[in-house]
């Protein structure tokens, strides 16, 4: 029988919730823990996923299914807990996903819990839950770039080479992350505060954002490049050769491009939602992140940031995997009081 039984949907491209699944991965590879990890592609297959698989605790990242194949699982008797990946400010421009969160939260089942990575979001939600919410952040377990030393003098030296500053901005193209503010933030630090700059984005070129993202450009007098879209391993390629990550965005549960970036030694700019970037701006005023830019771009403090970086995450990450460790503990605790085809 297996320890932990780990489903997502499949999706075309990878996502938050699919880089959030490889990086619990690493970390339950370091355990003595047995588990499986497998994808799915609608509530049938998800059903069938469960039953050709024995587990004490059955994860689902996301509610990316219907209430009945939900049902069914928890009459098998295993331990179910279903993996929030959103805040609640992203969920209600998520209509169907809110439904089903409300609904789900009102679930009164023994053997079922919620968890969500970001601790205010768990607090918020167990103000009006029924079923227990328990506090699983996201892990940060891909292989370092290297000794803390050397990711530190490559970064700085890389940021010799360029004769601009080149600030990632990827993320997805949705409301929230408040890119048309941040791409004016970039304006004024160009034009006000007279600073070469790069931005970087993705393609998405049926998202509406992204075409008003495309309007904007054309009045912006510096240049940007937009990437298309690629697997984790080479977005990390990627990041590389940022000088600045940027993702000054309304509510994040976890930013993981925001530590992908750090892990590099590329100093950071977000908003309170991510507390271990390296500036916090508002994330309403175009002209605070302006200032936070021009902060990460004077030279002489550049490297102290390369340097702040690198300590950030390390300590992001081996917090995050003694919660979450905790949390997988809790779920096998609570497995044992159940009884069933388990």
């Amino acid at each position: 029988m297996l320890d932990f039984l780990i489903l997502y949907k499949k999706f075309a491209h990878d996502n938050g919730v699919t880089v959030s699944v490889s990086h619990l991965s690493a970390l339950l590879k370091s355990t003595n823990f047995s588990y499986c990890i497998c994808d799915y592609e609608d509530d049938e297959s998800l059903y069938r996923r469960v039953l050709e698989k024995t587990a004490r605790v059955i994860i689902l990242e996301a509610p990316t299914f219907q209430r009945p194949v939900l049902e069914d699982i928890l009459a098998i008797g295993c331990e179910v807990n279903l993996v929030i990946h959103s805040t609640i400010s992203f969920l209600q421009v998520e209509e169907e996903a809110f439904d089903k969160i409300q609904c789900f939260l009102q679930f009164s089942s023994p053997n079922f819990t919620v968890s969500n990575p970001c601790l205010y979001e768990v607090e918020g939600f167990r103000s009006y839950a029924k079923v227990p919410v328990l506090y699983f952040p996201n892990t940060l377990n891909v292989q370092f770039p290297g000794i803390f030393d050397d990711v530190v003098k490559a970064r700085i030296e890389n940021r010799k080479k360029s004769k601009v500053w080149r600030i990632g901005l990827f993320c997805a193209y949705r409301p929230f992350k408040n890119i048309t503010t941040q791409l004016t933030a970039c304006s004024i630090v160009n034009t006000k505060y007279n600073i070469p700059i790069e931005v970087h984005l993705f393609e998405e070129s049926r998202n509406p954002i992204y075409k008003n993202i495309r309007t904007l450009s054309k009045n912006l007098k510096f240049n940007i490049i937009f990437h298309p879209q690629c697997k984790n391993e080479k977005f990390l390629s990627l990041l590389r050769n940022m000088d600045i990550g940027m993702q000054v965005s309304y509510s994040e549960t976890f930013s993981y491009v925001m530590g992908e970036h750090m892990m590099f030694g590329t100093p950071t700019i977000s908003s309170s939602t991510v507390p271990f970037a390296s500036r916090i701006a508002e994330f309403n005023n175009a002209e605070s992140i302006a200032k936070e830019i021009a902060i990460l771009c004077d030279d002489t403090s550049y490297s102290k940031y390369v340097s702040e970086a690198v300590q950030k995450i390390d300590a992001v990450r081996k917090n995050n995997n003694i919660d979450a460790m905790t949390c997988l503990n809790k779920l096998l605790e609570r497995s044992k009081t159940h009884y069933g085809k388990c």
